[in-house]
């Protein structure tokens, strides 16, 4: 059995069990289960001390994650404003802008997505409304894919149609990334 401070753990801890900062004079013990269970620990004394523990959770997004998430709202709000200055000039090049800025951002906006598909597979049972962020943002990439669609078409038969998405997925991209940003917080023991 393995040791710590003196003390062994029971037989009652799966193998994948990871014991953090134990203090024999605080009793304090942090561990990240797949849900909450009752912890035995015995001395060398056969002293029992039973503790409940909570699965504790980062309170914030991984960097990479965060990164892809905050690349995708200029790549968004950059082809909006493409399509704003095309739809005043009539310059072609502005709508092939629109079309390689909301294909960065679908890049970026996909990526994001599996972080917070991942993300959500193991967090659903423990925040309540942990759906709305993978939600949110499955709605931007596919009205954003819909938007790349359009911008396929040829010169002007992309307005109005590519604007008022180009508007829908910008004002999607912010609010999702605010909400992603934001709703994340921290677990612990109990």
């Amino acid at each position: 059995m393995p040791r710590f401070a003196g003390l062994r753990l029971s037989d009652n801890l799966p193998d994948e069990t990871t014991i953090f900062n134990f203090r024999h004079a605080g009793n304090r013990i942090f561990r990240f289960p797949p849900c909450r269970k009752l912890l035995t620990i015995t001395n060398d004394e056969d002293t029992t001390v039973t503790v409940t523990v909570d699965r504790t959770y980062p309170g914030t997004l991984h960097p990479l994650h965060t990164l892809l998430l905050a690349g995708a709202v200029p790549l968004f709000l950059g082809a909006l404003l493409s399509d704003l200055a095309y739809s005043s000039s009539y310059q072609i090049q502005w709508a092939n802008f629109a079309s390689w800025l909301i294909a960065g951002a679908l890049f970026f906006t996909g990526l994001a997505l599996l972080f917070a598909i991942a993300r959500w597979l193991r967090t659903r049972s423990h925040y309540r409304n942990a759906f709305i962020y993978p939600l949110l943002l499955l709605v931007t990439w596919v009205l954003g894919f819909i938007n790349a669609l359009i911008h396929a078409k040829d010169a002007y038969a992309i307005m109005p149609t590519s604007l008022t998405l180009s508007i829908i997925v910008a004002v999607l991209i912010c609010v999702t990334a605010w909400i992603g940003l934001t709703s994340y917080r921290a677990g612990g023991a109990k």
